[in-house]
């Protein structure tokens, strides 16, 4: 594992310490756990923000959006028995 050194401000430094004691747990695992979290959590939001993009441009082309809508009728049947495993579906469609 290698190391990292941070200087952080008094009152950070004093909160971080505070929620170590509290959690019975070093500051570096909070500080780990904190930074893996944020970084996980901006992986989330590039991955939105590609998936918005992707689907303005999709909207925005009709030629793309006949194709997107005819891919899910396609997926149809596979989603309807994934999300209705006992096979009772009504055959309605869950995407509009």
């Amino acid at each position: 594992m290698s190391m990292l050194n941070v200087r952080l401000p008094d009152d950070l430094e004093r909160r971080l310490a505070e929620e170590a004691a509290r959690a019975d747990v070093p500051r570096s695992e909070l500080v780990r756990d904190a930074i893996d979290e944020m970084l996980e959590r901006k992986a989330a939001e590039r991955r939105e923000r590609r998936l918005e993009e992707a689907a303005r441009l999709i909207a925005e082309d009709p030629e793309l959006y006949q194709e997107a809508r005819d891919m899910a009728e396609q997926f149809q049947p596979l989603e309807n028995e994934a999300t209705d495993p006992d096979g009772e579906a009504d055959g309605e469609r869950w995407w509009r």
